[in-house]
């Protein structure tokens, strides 16, 4: 699967972006709303200093006067919560009936150098109001009258403006629950998100392991588009990969084939020389072959090892193994033991036909020379990987000799014909997928070879 740390990571920095823009969304829309309500103020309280601009006259005598009332009843019931004034001089000459005997004073700094302005002023009964304030000049009345500026003063209990203040705490209340629920909808939509858009990468990596452990030889094409470019590349790779473990594979033979005369040649020569009475330097010769076969046959199985080192496949053990007792009967001792195979028909070992055919036949041919009268080959399924066992019921290989005859050219009787070859190249063939070979006793009285491979080999 792909780590979840990397689906956490991806997860954790979406959910700090819908965290943060949530948290902005919500000052935003909580910042507009307090700005609203303040020019809703500002909107109610100049349409009620227009009105009152607009109602003020002068009479014939120069006093002001307002032509009509206004709209708004509150002006007119006493400490209603809207109130308005006509000051001249500082001194107030009109009012509404909202005010009773008392007057709204305003500061006097504050009518210097200014046409209108906003202010906090002390109401009737104490009361904390929130004014706008505009200075004006009405037109006179008659021809050459002299006309002074008068202020216009229109205010509102500041108790309706913390009933909007309780209003819009409300709403924050509201507004935070909501843009909550919706991060809640979002986090999970982002998870969505992320597995959905992980998914073709858990795909590619599936794939990659069902080739390393050779159920698959190439990526499935079955992906997103996005992919599917890396997917091609791959699978190209994996083309060029296998050719040139063909092409190893073809140098490995090749030299086995183009050495096999030569060394065939030379051992001739060791025997003409023997039998003309020279048995020292032919038996000095035959030394120099044995170790010069001994090094081309460890260097072919090397090359072949690295070769089959980078892909795993996977090899049905039974029908290599029936055609390998049928060869096995057919050379010489072999027609007179029993052998006998114990495998299921569809059991696969991670082993690369070719190779596994190298050590099964190193193997039972070194059962074929030992064996009494029987030969028992078996696999099966171990804890963490596949095992194979060769037994035979021949004389065995005691405890202390075991190391020996793992060793390259080691042999415990010289009258049996052999190199001492078979043990050490199985074992190293094994070796390469990071399989176990060892030797023990048979439960026959011969030697057992147990070997382990894992199911997942580690390249």
């Amino acid at each position: 699967m792909i780590p979840n740390s990397l689906r956490f990571r991806l997860l954790g920095a979406a959910v700090a972006i819908i965290v943060l823009a949530v948290q902005f969304a919500g000052l935003m829309v909580l910042v507009l709303f307090e700005r609203n309500v303040i020019s809703l103020v500002h909107d109610e309280l100049d349409t009620a200093l227009d009105q009152l601009a607009a109602s003020l006259t002068l009479q014939e005598d120069g006093r002001p006067s307002l032509s009509g009332q206004l709209p708004d009843v509150r002006f007119r019931q006493r400490l209603a919560g809207r109130y308005w004034q006509v000051s001249a001089d500082g001194q107030p000459i009109l009012r509404s009936a909202s005010l009773g005997e008392g007057a709204l004073q305003i500061e006097s700094a504050s009518e210097a150098g200014r046409n209108a302005w906003r202010q906090a002023l002390v109401g009737p009964d104490k009361q904390k109001l929130y004014a706008s304030i505009r200075r004006i000049a009405p037109s006179p009345a008659a021809r050459g009258q002299s006309v002074k500026p008068y202020v216009l003063i229109v205010a509102m209990d500041v108790a309706e403006i913390g009933a909007l203040d309780a209003l819009n705490s409300q709403l924050r209340s509201n507004v935070f629950m909501a843009l909550g629920l919706l991060a809640v909808i979002l986090i999970a939509a982002a998870w969505a998100q992320v597995s959905i858009g992980l998914h073709p990468l858990e795909l590619l990596r599936t794939g990659v392991e069902n080739i390393r452990v050779g159920k698959a030889r190439r990526l499935s094409d079955d992906v997103p588009t996005e992919v599917q470019p890396l997917v091609t590349e791959a699978n190209r790779l994996l083309a060029a990969q296998e050719k040139a473990i063909e092409a190893a594979r073809a140098r490995a033979g090749d030299l086995a084939h183009g050495l096999k005369t030569p060394l065939t040649a030379v051992s001739m020569v060791a025997e003409k020389l023997r039998q003309r009475q020279d048995p020292e330097l032919a038996e000095e010769l035959e030394q120099q072959l044995t170790g010069l076969k001994a090094h081309v046959e460890r260097e072919l199985t090397r090359t072949r090892s690295a070769a089959n080192s980078t892909v795993t496949q996977r090899t049905s053990v039974h029908p290599l193994a029936a055609r390998l007792l049928r060869t096995m009967e057919r050379l010489p001792r072999g027609d007179r033991l029993a052998w006998r195979l114990d495998c299921e028909p569809d059991f696969a070992a991670p082993v690369e036909e070719v190779d596994l055919a190298e050590i099964l036949g190193n193997l039972l041919d070194n059962a074929r020379k030992w064996a009494r009268s029987e030969v028992i080959v078996a696999a099966k399924s171990a804890a963490g990987g596949v095992e194979l066992t060769i037994e035979d019921d021949g004389p065995g290989v005691s405890e202390p000799d075991r190391a020996l005859v793992m060793r390259r050219g080691a042999r415990l009787d010289e009258s049996v014909p052999g190199s001492g070859l078979g043990l050490n190249i199985a074992r190293a063939v094994v070796e390469a997928y990071g399989g176990m070979m060892a030797l023990e006793s048979s439960a026959r009285g011969g030697l057992l070879v147990r070997l382990s491979f894992p199911r997942q080999p580690s390249r």
